[in-house]
């Protein structure tokens, strides 16, 4: 009689154990992260386009989106792309995806946002915001009049100009090409060595 109660107490307790984990568990959170992906990536995977991963980028850079990167455990990635510049015509490439992809078209704002689902759930949203700008460069300011010739660079940082023209950072390029203090320095390093 004794080993039937055992029995029936561990069988009840593994019941309610099972109840619990299946009716309470929390649902997952939703997590947005961005992909960067370097010229040698691309090399290796040609279906990739160079990406740099961060939240500010210039018009026409393509953005990788992943969901929840680490947790194996989702089964759901319904994005959406919720807030865009009034003359954007951007969409994600796949909004199902774990690792959708869009290109701001235009200079501005951009929210993506995400729910996920796994067997405990379905996650509160999230959101991420994307900045699309144009690129300032370091050259000279097309049109400029001539007291005002200086780098584009200038136009926010004037008073550092001298003081940066002085810096290793102002020669690094010709330095490297010229082979002072490296050991490899070639073409494929110069687009993200190097601006303007």
């Amino acid at each position: 009689m004794k080993l039937k109660k055992v029995l029936v107490l561990i069988i009840l307790t593994g019941a309610l154990a099972f109840i619990g984990t299946t009716f309470f568990a929390d649902p997952p959170t939703a997590e947005i992260g961005l992909l960067a992906y370097s010229p040698e990536d691309v090399k290796a995977d040609t279906t990739k386009k160079v990406s740099s991963g961060l939240p500010n980028v210039g018009v026409g850079i393509l953005v990788y989106l992943v969901g929840n990167k680490d947790d194996t455990s989702i089964t759901g990635y319904p994005w959406t792309l919720d807030t865009k510049p009034a003359s954007s015509t951007a969409v994600l490439d796949d909004a199902t995806s774990k690792t959708p992809a869009f290109i701001p078209d235009v200079t501005g704002q951009y929210k993506v946002t995400l729910t996920v689902t796994n067997a405990d759930g379905t996650s509160d949203a999230v959101e991420s915001w994307i900045s699309a700008g144009t690129y300032v460069g370091v050259g000279t300011v097309e049109g400029a009049t001539p007291d005002y010739k200086k780098s584009q660079c200038a136009v926010c940082h004037s008073g550092r100009e001298e003081e940066w023209s002085q810096t290793k950072h102002a020669t690094a390029a010709q330095r490297k090409i010229d082979g002072e203090g490296v050991t490899f320095f070639a073409e494929s390093c110069l687009e993200c060595h190097t601006v303007g």
